[in-house]
């Protein structure tokens, strides 16, 4: 484990005008609670740590990429009333132990790519993601307002819903496939359901 930058009991705020953390030396934080994450010109790199061993809280995070690790479930906001995520390029999502949920919704005009323990379940209305990448996941639930393509290996059930088209690349899951769009669905890959 990563010694922390910081370590609280209370709530992290971090507001960088060119960034917070490198790719080589990303910024660890141990706290239950992340208030605000911002980069108003760069990128995000942070590892996350819990102080209570359930999970972490992000109220808000904006920048141009965003790398973020966390050490159990990650929640996207405590309250629909939070700014979730505004992503301009890439997110990275790594959960190593536990659920990714949220209560405020993600934009991400890049990629999205998800590594999680467990569960994910991403059903806020608000939901705007361009490209979504499942390196790993037990269960996908995840409702987005617009086009959406998704693609990547679940070892469970994928439950997906798009607000316009609906493209499924390479997917493999283990359990059962449920997919909707308000515009059309089209496959680019191999698409496996094993359920």
């Amino acid at each position: 484990t990563e010694v922390a930058n910081i370590e609280t009991l209370g709530t992290i705020n971090l507001i960088a005008g060119t960034g917070i953390g490198t790719d080589i030396d990303g910024f660890v934080g141990k706290s239950d609670t992340i208030g605000n994450l911002t980069s108003a010109s760069g990128n995000i790199v942070v590892n996350l740590q819990t102080l209570s061993g359930a999970s972490v809280t992000v109220n808000e995070m904006t920048a141009g990429d965003a790398t973020v690790t966390s050490d159990a479930q990650m929640v996207i906001g405590a309250s629909s009333s939070d700014a979730g995520f505004d992503i301009s390029g890439n997110l990275l999502l790594t959960v190593s132990s536990g659920n990714l949920i949220q209560n405020a919704a993600i934009e991400a005009a890049g990629r999205t790519k998800l590594d999680v323990a467990s569960d994910v379940t991403l059903n806020h209305a608000g939901n705007d993601l361009s490209t979504l990448v499942i390196t790993s996941a037990a269960n996908l639930l995840v409702e987005d307002a617009s086009g959406l393509s998704v693609s990547g290996t679940v070892t469970g059930n994928i439950s997906v819903s798009a607000g316009g088209a609906l493209t499924m690349g390479a997917t493999a899951m283990g359990g059962n496939l449920v997919a909707s769009s308000a515009g059309a669905i089209t496959g680019v890959g191999p698409l496996v359901v094993s359920g």
